[in-house]
This record gives C-alpha cells, sequence and structure tokens, in this order.
C-alpha cells in the first residue's frame, strides 16, 4: 500500500474517533455514571488511544521521511517548537466552543473539519520523491554507507 493509502486510514480513523466522540453524549445517554456511559466512554477511550499512539509514532517517521538529507537537526528542532508552541490552540478552541455553545462536545465538529482538510493536504504528499536532495546537496552529503567523519570537540572518530 503506498504512503497515501495510509495517510487515508490513519486520517479515516481519526475523522471516525472524532465523529464517535461527538455522538458521545447520544450514544451514553443522561443518566449519569450508568452502565451505558462506563461502556460507551470505555470504548472511546480505547479508540482514542489506538489513534493517538500510532499517529504520533507514524507522523514522526513521516515527517523523518520528507526532511532533506543532511538538514534533519534543523527540521526536528523545528517540529519539537512548533508542537510546543501549538499545544496551546486545542484547549483554547475547545474553550471558544464550549463559552458559545454551552456544550463541550462541539469540539469535535472543529477536530473532523481539521482532519478533512488534513486528508485532503496530505493526499499531495509524493513520499516516494521525499528526503531526496537537490544537485548542490548532493556533494555535501555523503553516500549511503560510506564512511561518515563526525567531529567532537575533544576527538574525531569514524563510523
Amino acid at each position: 500500500m503506498g504512503s497515501s493509502g495510509i495517510n487515508a486510514e490513519y486520517m479515516g480513523w481519526f475523522i471516525f474517533v472524532a465523529i464517535y466522540g461527538w455522538l458521545l453524549k447520544v450514544l451514553a445517554g443522561n443518566e449519569s455514571g450508568s452502565t451505558r456511559q462506563i461502556v460507551v466512554f470505555a470504548v472511546y477511550a480505547v479508540f482514542f488511544g489506538i489513534a493517538m499512539g500510532a499517529a504520533q509514532s507514524y507522523s514522526r517517521v513521516m515527517y523523518s521521511m520528507l526532511i532533506p538529507k543532511g538538514r534533519e537537526s534543523e527540521f526536528f528542532a523545528f517540529f519539537e517548537i512548533s508542537d510546543r508552541g501549538s499545544s496551546w490552540l486545542g484547549p483554547s478552541v475547545a474553550a471558544i466552543f464550549t463559552a458559545t455553545t454551552g456544550e463541550s462536545l462541539h469540539t469535535f465538529g472543529y477536530i473532523i473539519v481539521v482532519l478533512a482538510i488534513a486528508l485532503y493536504l496530505l493526499q499531495g504528499v509524493r513520499m516516494e520523491r521525499a528526503g531526496s536532495t537537490t544537485a548542490t546537496d548532493k556533494e555535501d552529503v555523503p553516500a549511503q554507507g560510506s564512511d561518515v567523519q563526525m567531529t567532537n570537540v575533544n576527538e574525531t572518530t569514524s563510523v
């Protein structure tokens, strides 16, 4: 299966989890603490756990495949800054939806829209071309399997 198919599967799974989350109130019923509510929320927790673990791992692997060879450290530094810097966005959107509608479950509608946009954008990513170097970069990056000199402040070793 190509990378577009994997992207579509992961995004489809996330959209399913978001729709399930949006329907939690309908599925669980109004009786607080009922067995039905506990089962519905437990199933959601399992779905969410499966989706998040796989997505975090896959997103890092996919991102690493898209990085031009020889520039990994600067791209992963940007990844970490954007990852930590955007951690305020989700709670802010949830707070706005809860404040304006009085219902926190409507936040799942926003999540579904964002995931649908991401699915559309990811369809244009061609992994087979990912990580390739340009003609000017080829001189700076050693061929795979060749000896690479790693320079440390105190010593130079061959890998």
